[in-house]
Formats: C-alpha cells, sequence, structure tokens
C-alpha cells in the first residue's frame, strides 16, 4: 500500500459530526488519544463550525440560508422515486453537524423505543443536552411569540429548546453548536484528519484492527491502526462503509445491515398571520 505511513490512535472515529464529536469529547477526557477521519472538506477557518457562526451569516440571515442549502445533495442521486427520496448527505467537515438546524427536542414518550426504559431515556437525553448545549431558550420569547402563545392557550406550546450557547455583544449572538465548538479546547487529545475518505474497514477474527484511508486532495493512502473504530458516519454512510468491508449481519436469511436506520425528524409548521394582526405584532 502506498503513503505516508501508519498511524496509531487508541480510538479511531469515522465521522467527525455531532455523533463523532461528542464520542471524541468523552473518551480524550478518560484519556484516549483519539483521531477523527471525515471526507469533508472544512468551510472555514474554524473547521467545523456551524454554519451559522460564520460572520457574514450573523450579518445577513439569507446568506446562512443559502450556503446551507448549496451544501446539501440528494442522497440516491437522480435515481428512483423508492427508498429515501427526501435524503440529503453533505460533503463538508462534520457532515450535518455544520449545518442541522440546532433545535434539540426530545421524542414524545410514544415515540420512544419501548426497550429502555423511561429513567433511562431522562438520563441519556440529559447526558447529551448538556453535551450539545443544549437551553430551553435563548432569549425571552419576543413580542409576536408571546401573543402566539397566549393564543394558544390551552394548548401544549413553548419556545423549542436549541443547542447554542448565548453570547453577549450587537454582531455577535449565540454561538450555536457545531463540531468545532463541541471539540473546542481538546485539540491535543484528539486530532482532526479532514478530507481523507474511508476506502474499508480492516477485520481480523471478527474485530476491527485498522482502517484504510485515502487523501482526496493527493491521493495518497495510508492505514490507521487504533485498538478501537467506532464507526459515526451517519445513517447512509456507515451500513455503506460496512457493506463495503464485507461485514455483513444477518438476522435469519436476511442482512440486517442498512434495515433499521435510525433517525430523529422534526416537523415544522407555519402560521400564517392576518394582515391587520401582523400589523399590531410588527
Amino acid at each position: 500500500m502506498s503513503g505516508q505511513g501508519n498511524q496509531t490512535a487508541d480510538v479511531a472515529i469515522i465521522g467527525c459530526g455531532l455523533v463523532g464529536s461528542v464520542a471524541a469529547r468523552v473518551l480524550a477526557a478518560a484519556g484516549a488519544r483519539v483521531v477523527l477521519v471525515d471526507a469533508g472538506t472544512p468551510m472555514s477557518a474554524m473547521a467545523g463550525t456551524h454554519l451559522r457562526n460564520l460572520p457574514a451569516s450573523k450579518l445577513d440571515n439569507g446568506f446562512y440560508r443559502q450556503l446551507v442549502r448549496a451544501q446539501l445533495r440528494p442522497a440516491a442521486g437522480t435515481q428512483t422515486s423508492h427508498g429515501l427520496p427526501a435524503a440529503r448527505l453533505t460533503a463538508i467537515l462534520g457532515g450535518m453537524g455544520p449545518v442541522w438546524n440546532c433545535v434539540a427536542m426530545r421524542m414524545n414518550a410514544v415515540e420512544q423505543w419501548p426497550g429502555i426504559a423511561p429513567p433511562e431515556w431522562d438520563r441519556l437525553y440529559h447526558r447529551a443536552e448538556q453535551s450539545l448545549a443544549v437551553v430551553p431558550e435563548l432569549a425571552a420569547p419576543s413580542g409576536r411569540q408571546e401573543f402566539l402563545l397566549r393564543t394558544l392557550a390551552g394548548v401544549p406550546a413553548s419556545p423549542a429548546p436549541v443547542a447554542a450557547q448565548p453570547r453577549s455583544g450587537p454582531l455577535h449572538g449565540p454561538l450555536w453548536t457545531g463540531p468545532a465548538e463541541i471539540l473546542a479546547g481538546i485539540s491535543d487529545r484528539a486530532a482532526v484528519l479532514p478530507g481523507h475518505a474511508v476506502r474499508r474497514l480492516v477485520h481480523r477474527r471478527g474485530r476491527v484492527v485498522a482502517v484504510d484511508v485515502v487523501a482526496l486532495s493527493t491521493g495518497h493512502s495510508r492505514t490507521l491502526f487504533a485498538d478501537t473504530v467506532l464507526v459515526a458516519a451517519g445513517a447512509l454512510r456507515t451500513p455503506a462503509l460496512l457493506w463495503s468491508s464485507g461485514i455483513v449481519t444477518a438476522i435469519g436469511e436476511h442482512s440486517a445491515l442498512g434495515r433499521y436506520l435510525c433517525d430523529h425528524p422534526v416537523s415544522y409548521a407555519r402560521v400564517v398571520l392576518d394582515r391587520d394582526l401582523l400589523g399590531v405584532l410588527l
């Protein structure tokens, strides 16, 4: 194998998104040497920061929305209408971490998998919310928001919790949570390897022992050896990597690979206000 030699870590994490970044922080705090491998390209000097934190985004919300839209592409390209036609992928460092909307709602009790007891759900949610810096709301509701909440009296309604840290200053605004914000301050214990695609996981006797990666800018390949490998490449790219590595888990006669995707969708609705009412609120 050609390339720049081998690299060793205690833990190799494939994917520098929210899951990979949180795992890296927890493991690094426990003393592990961690390397995160991500095929994405950094979008700013602060690699992996949420795109809302870019100065241009703070000055122009329309620029932010267009920037996010430009980073997303259909997961299935122009193929078929079946499967997941609305699924989107991105090719920037941190995956969906820099572009997610930072709304961090908990699932309703009826949506939660019964295999986990309610107290355990609460404990896990609490730990996740701490890791993502989730707050119930960033500031006091605006006049429009207060009016809508009063109008919806009797209906359970409240501002959505968001993953962001309040900051002072007229132009600074909140610090939205992305991979860079999660990894802040631990660069000496968790190294990020951007622009490197993982070709396959090397496994022997049922255990992954190394990762074959290639630098997308040069084509140079290398093998990264690690005691533990965590694949956090998202609901679509994770099973694709396992499949290409020859890792297939069978349940009966069928493979379980890619059949039980895990996601946390959030539904949105818009309220259309009467023009006269809108004038009062403005």
